[in-house]
């Protein structure tokens, strides 16, 4: 992992945030000598389970995924992140507030309040893949400044919790092969790019599983270009 020389760092993160927020971002150009774009290889991990990450990312080029190991030391892949994407470890970017509450005795926590400090996820780049990064920190001392930051990063979390809630939606309520259908709308660029192995742990089935779901989908295609009726493209 390295910095970047080329386009100035930050102009995708600038143009995301000012996004979120709706209107130009005062004090940039206090918070812009602390952006650094990132190169990831393929493969390479941008921050691993454990680790402390305390750092907001936006996709540039590429393709980031993530992912989180269960008890039995295997990965399945959270989410895809691509140009544009924000990616972070919320537990490391916990805010003071959070982490004063937490450290209250008497105030109720919930399971996934603990650990705050560390990842609970890895994030690794499928492909070369650029990224801006910013310290969390930097962003924070932003927030307590100027409310058109806070609500950049509102809007910002209102997204990753939509994203979650899709997610959620999809594995509670959706068969398997209702969700291998979905990712192929989803993501019908990354098809060629993925071993079904990674589709498969993204899914939450395995892969044999997986290629009996896929025969199954492109007979199902061939039948209904056959009958002349719209099939689902895999291409």
């Amino acid at each position: 992992m390295s910095s970047l020389t080329g386009p100035a760092p930050g102009v995708t993160l600038r143009a995301v945030l000012e996004t979120l927020a709706g209107v130009p971002l005062p004090a940039w150009d206090t918070l812009a000598p602390h952006v650094h774009t990132i190169r990831l290889r393929k493969g390479q991990t941008l921050y691993d389970v454990g680790s402390n990450a305390p750092y907001f990312y936006v996709v540039r080029r590429g393709t980031v995924i993530v992912s989180a190991p269960d008890a039995h030391g295997r990965e399945w892949i959270v989410n895809f992140c691509e140009p544009g994407d924000a990616v972070a470890s919320m537990s490391s970017l916990a805010p003071p507030g959070l982490r004063r509450l937490v450290a209250l005795s008497h105030i109720p926590k919930v399971p996934a309040l603990t650990e705050l400090g560390v990842s609970h996820t890895k994030a690794s780049a499928l492909r070369h893949t650029e990224l801006d990064r910013i310290d969390g920190r930097h962003i924070e001392m932003l927030c307590l400044r100027h409310v058109e930051w806070s609500n950049a990063v509102l809007s910002a979390l209102f997204a990753h919790t939509l994203a979650k809630e899709k997610r959620e939606r999809e594995l509670l309520t959706m068969t398997p092969e209702e969700r291998y259908r979905q990712f192929v709308r989803d993501y019908p660029h990354l098809l060629d790019d993925l071993p079904q192995k990674d589709i498969a742990r993204h899914l939450g089935i395995t892969p044999v599983g997986l290629s009996r779901i896929a025969s199954r989908v492109r007979a199902g295609q061939a039948d209904g270009e056959a009958s002349g009726s719209d099939g689902l493209s895999l291409a």
